[in-house]
């Protein structure tokens, strides 16, 4: 047996790779330099989504759906996506008026849903189960 050249076991030097690679931020390909991080790739992708992760209004995660930090080095091909960050102390401050919208609708709803999608019963709403209507006014004099 011959031994193998050095050659073909070794991994190729940085001067025969490409100099940028591509990458996808919201199902968008970007190609970005060498060794660029999470950041600069949603900054190639846009600036204003850049800033938004910068301040914290907005997050990254990979392909999975799994966080990934800003200074995260990438490789080629990687896939990521910028989603906006919740802010729950404006959502709980609301929430007074969303529960009074949502509470005015559920009457009407269960019922409609109950009997024509789901069949009589089998929803763990007792009014639907029992036919009273809980939501509505008592109007018996």
């Amino acid at each position: 047996m011959t031994a193998m050249a050095d050659t073909e076991t070794s991994t190729p030097d940085s001067a025969s790779l490409p100099s940028d690679i591509r990458v996808f931020v919201n199902e968008r390909g970007v190609s970005i330099p060498r060794g660029s991080n999470a950041l600069d790739a949603v900054r190639a992708h846009s600036a204003n989504d850049a800033t938004d992760v910068e301040a914290g209004r907005a997050r990254l995660t990979d392909s999975r759906g799994l966080p990934m930090m800003a200074d995260t080095v990438l490789l080629g091909g990687a896939i990521m996506r910028v989603l906006p960050v919740r802010d729950r102390q404006a959502e709980a401050n609301s929430g007074a008026h969303s529960g009074a919208h949502s509470g005015a609708h559920s009457g009407a709803d269960t019922g409609a849903d109950t009997d024509a999608n789901t069949g009589a019963g089998t929803r763990a709403n007792t009014s639907a189960v029992t036919g009273a209507n809980t939501n509505a006014p008592d109007v018996t004099a």
